[in-house]
């Protein structure tokens, strides 16, 4: 067991769904159990299934017998995470994809940086790092997307996690961690 390590590290359990065959959110869901379910034993030698599951007022998931035992999940595309620590942590993974970023980044960016957003070479790329950042924060403090992101305060620490070059993906915490990673 690593609880004491797990203080400052977080482990990020992930798989890949194949390319050859189709998904739903309920495959991606089933397979995030499986991450947490495998985590929870290898970390922490817990049984997922004799667990008493929560969630926070905004969704954010937890085992209310388990204080020291925190994690998160997410999925996009063909790739599910689960990171699990002893600290708090917040997870997100988005596929990267062509989108009206012009219109979407006004509603998301405060206007400084929307400005400055507009002008970049990199715009698709800038506005997928800036969305997991924000995305893994508010999954962090568990108050999901329930205030206005341009006016998105942050604090703590983050690190982006590099799984594959059309994806990005972020992690946060109050305070640096060492990372581990696994794909299952």
């Amino acid at each position: 067991m690593h609880t004491d390590k797990s203080k400052n590290t977080a482990y990020l359990y992930y798989a890949r769904m194949s390319d050859r065959l189709s998904y739903n959110s309920k495959d991606a869901s089933e397979l995030a159990e499986m991450l947490l379910t495998r985590a929870l034993d290898e970390l922490f030698g817990i049984t997922l299934s004799k667990e008493e599951r929560a969630k926070g007022p905004h969704g954010k998931p937890y085992l209310p017998n388990r204080p020291k035992v925190h994690y998160n999940i997410s999925h996009s595309g063909r790739f599910v995470l689960c990171a699990v620590s002893g600290v708090p942590v917040g997870i997100d993974i988005q596929q990267k994809r062509i989108v009206d970023v012009a219109k979407v980044g006004k509603k998301i960016f405060p206007d400084d940086e929307y400005r400055k957003f507009l002008k970049s070479e990199t715009m698709q790329e800038d506005f997928f790092r800036k969305w997991v950042l924000r995305e893994s924060y508010l999954k962090w403090t568990g108050e999901g997307i329930t205030k206005d992101l341009r006016e998105l305060k942050t604090e703590g620490w983050h690190q982006f996690i590099h799984l594959h070059r059309d994806y990005m993906c972020a992690l946060w915490a109050g305070k640096p961690l060492d990372i581990h990673i696994k794909e299952i």
